[in-house]
């Protein structure tokens, strides 16, 4: 809900970190999109096993027909 507003000033401070084109904040984007990956992936195991769960409770199901 906040994307049209500015960013914090301390998205814009650089602190070296020890190389030329390496400051914190390009740290923490690594850091922030690693973590939105693992929380995707997780999304994917679950959607997966609750889609095999839902199979499996209606063949459960059709056989007590």
């Amino acid at each position: 809900g906040q994307r049209n507003e500015s960013l914090a000033w301390f998205w814009s401070v650089k602190v070296d970190l020890g190389g030329l084109n390496h400051s914190w904040n390009e740290e923490f984007h690594w850091l922030w999109a690693k973590a939105l990956q693992d929380r995707w992936k997780e999304e994917i195991e679950l959607v997966q096993l609750e889609m095999n769960w839902t199979c499996n409770f209606f063949l459960w199901k059709a056989g007590q027909w």
